[in-house]
């Protein structure tokens, strides 16, 4: 079947001049030139970003002018001017805002849509006013489908101005009525009304939004401890989730908020029991379990309780693959030397050090080893050896800092 299909391509390129290949040396990998018919819209969108040319950008303007309702030739063009405004941060094109108004109107509930709406941030004044004038329609015109109303509040909540997140009323509004659709997937929708109210925390007086950011994050997390039935955001960003609100709660000092996000860190484990129905094996548990110790011990100090900060302090393994999460252990290491707690502080960081400089000689020797510095494997590596040398680098410098030396109060 697959081998028709690739026949019928063959002949139709003899007489379609839009006919559009991979650069050389890629084309065997990718699966819109190999398979354009199956291809996913994933798979059109990394060729999009990756592979198009402005020649074939002319050939498919070309061919979606011959058929307006051509998706495909869409997707790879909307990702291509995505792409290039992450690298130049331009304003959107004409052709750019085209693509993504048709498919707004003609494909609302596309996931395409909502990995797309950042661009908010480029579109002037009038195309930001018409694109949410189109979703307001589709968000009327299809009350059963949740994920039109998620991704309309995705779009919203991106627009940024000087003021800040100016839509993100409304976009909560739209959280909330895609939340009592019976087919919505609850997990993503709570974990994202808890996104957005912590994104509102920031322009108002009070704690009243950041409160309800921890409130729609622990109702996330009961779907997510339900039996698993499809993927969610919260499954591969469990810990960054969770961690980046309780320094949201520690930074205002909500206490009781920080406590519970902190034994949810502890407990990373028990969720996914529950949401796997077995012992879940997941090496990143270690690093939660860490997370979980210093958002506990920043909550001690908060309650003036150094003894017990110093205990969860001693407690914090020495994870070296969780270096991308160390900076949090360092602001918890901060606070207990403002205290004047240097010696445990000390004896934490060589202890840490240690580990962090015989990872960094693994991975090393690991790179090496990769003969393709492009492939996945050894983009993975990179950003490891990264952060362990960012994080070994942190702890020489304090190790060397006078502070150290201040004298218990």
């Amino acid at each position: 079947m697959k081998d028709k299909r690739k026949k019928e391509r063959q002949e139709e390129s003899q007489s379609d001049e839009s006919q559009i290949e991979c650069k050389d040396g890629t084309r065997e990998n990718c699966n819109v030139c190999n398979d354009q018919r199956s291809a996913s819209e994933w798979d059109l969108m990394a060729h999009g970003a990756l592979h198009t040319t402005k020649e074939h950008v002319k050939a498919l303007k070309k061919r979606i002018k011959g058929n307006p309702d051509e998706l495909d030739s869409r997707l790879i063009l909307i990702e291509y001017f995505t792409s290039r405004h992450r690298s130049r941060a331009a304003r959107v094109s004409v052709t750019h805002f085209e693509q993504l108004k048709w498919m707004i109107e003609n494909h609302p509930a596309s996931p395409v849509l909502e990995h797309h709406c950042f661009v908010a941030r480029e579109l002037t004044d009038d195309q930001f006013n018409e694109l949410r004038e189109c979703w307001m329609r589709q968000v009327d015109l299809r009350p059963t489908e949740s994920i039109v109303f998620t991704n309309a509040a995705s779009f919203l909540q991106s627009r940024i101005e000087e003021e800040g997140f100016v839509e993100i009323d409304a976009a909560i509004e739209l959280l909330k009525r895609a939340a009592e659709i019976d087919q919505c997937n609850h997990c993503d929708v709570h974990q994202m009304l808890s996104h957005y109210y912590g994104l509102k925390s920031y322009r108002e007086n009070g704690n009243s939004s950041l409160r309800d950011a921890v409130k729609h994050l622990k109702i996330a997390l009961e779907y997510y401890a339900r039996p698993r039935e499809q993927d969610v955001y919260l499954e591969p960003y469990f810990k960054m989730v969770v961690c980046q609100l309780a320094e949201r709660t520690l930074q205002d000092g909500l206490v009781p908020e920080s406590k519970e996000l902190g034994q949810i860190l502890l407990n990373h484990h028990e969720y996914n029991n529950k949401r796997f129905g077995r012992l879940f094996v997941d090496a990143g548990y270690s690093e939660s379990s860490n997370l979980g110790k210093a958002v506990l011990g920043r909550v001690a100090i908060l309650e003036n309780d150094v003894e017990t900060a110093k205990e969860y302090l001693e407690q914090i393994e020495p994870a070296p693959d969780g270096a991308y999460y160390f900076h949090y252990q360092m602001v918890f290491v901060e606070e207990l030397i403002e205290q004047g707690e240097t010696e445990c502080v000390s004896a934490f960081l060589k202890r840490h050090q240690e580990s962090l400089t015989k990872y960094r000689e693994f991975l090393i020797k690991k790179h090496q080893r990769l003969t393709d510095p492009s492939s996945p494997f050894s983009v993975q590596y990179d950003r490891s050896l990264q952060g362990t040398e960012s994080a070994i680098a942190s702890i020489k410098s304090l190790l060397k800092s006078r502070r150290l030396k201040r004298k218990k109060r």
